[in-house]
């Protein structure tokens, strides 16, 4: 997980360099944090209760079996050498990926940004571990009531005898 901050950084000192015309960069951090370490800075900023489930369970209330399976379950170390020569930066320059992650987190909560959650997404997960949000802010939301119906059919077990 790589902080934008840096891979602007990274952007900018190769961009009109003629040494980097044609080639092929990772703008990313070497560095790699565990899922259980990317939880933790979220709770550290905003309180949660982490709930485990087996993985079988977790994929069929998430989907996306193909990018739980054959990304997000890879520990993965990026080889960003090529960038960090070109820029001339040291891995000690960037930023490390739990304080960009708490940082970026806080920014948003600051920003005053209306969220728009994935109504669908949002209620299997709460129904797997029996949450139940406020609805008022998707009733108040742009997308109003029907975004609430949604949320709200999704959620419920009804739908499994269909």
């Amino acid at each position: 997980m790589t902080w934008g901050g840096d891979v602007a950084r990274m952007i900018a000192r190769i961009l009109g360099k003629s040494e980097s015309l044609g080639e092929v960069y990772t703008a990313a951090t070497s560095s790699c944090i565990s899922w259980k370490e990317v939880a933790a800075a979220y709770q550290e900023v905003i309180p949660f209760l982490l709930k485990l489930y087996p993985l079988d369970i977790f994929e069929r209330a998430k989907g996306d079996l193909y990018q739980i399976r054959y990304d997000r379950m890879f520990d993965r170390v990026v080889d960003n050498s090529k960038i960090m020569r070109a820029t001339g930066l040291v891995q000690d320059d960037l930023v490390n990926p739990k304080e960009g992650l708490r940082h970026a987190v806080r920014e948003y909560l600051e920003s005053g940004v209306e969220l728009r959650p994935r109504v669908g997404e949002n209620a299997r997960m709460d129904r797997l571990v029996g949450g139940m949000p406020s609805l008022s802010p998707l009733i108040d939301s742009k997308a109003g009531a029907s975004q609430v119906v949604r949320y709200l059919a999704r959620r419920s077990s009804l739908l499994d005898s269909l």
